[in-house]
């Protein structure tokens, strides 16, 4: 009994070390760096919303964000020349 949970524990560490178990298990369910810019950009999202719905303060928008966002330039659309052929 013994000896074979012995050759069972060296048999599994070769098939770990031979497949690279342990980096696709670390990669799988630890957090990775998506995970950790993901719970970034939800918490900013949510001190957004909660700014937006208080009292609209700039203030709390620039800590956010760090800077003041600028606004958005419209879009001029040129007139297009037609081929003659």
């Amino acid at each position: 009994m013994i000896l074979s949970k012995f050759v069972l524990n060296k048999i599994i560490e070769v098939l770990v070390q031979k497949f690279k178990i342990d980096k696709m298990f670390n990669y799988v369910f630890d957090d990775n760096e998506l995970d950790d810019k993901v719970k970034n950009l939800e918490s900013r999202i949510i001190l957004l919303e909660n700014a937006r719905l208080t009292c609209n303060c700039k203030k709390e928008i620039k800590m956010a964000y760090g800077k003041k966002p600028k606004p958005m330039k419209p879009i001029k659309k040129k007139p297009t020349k037609r081929r003659k052929y």
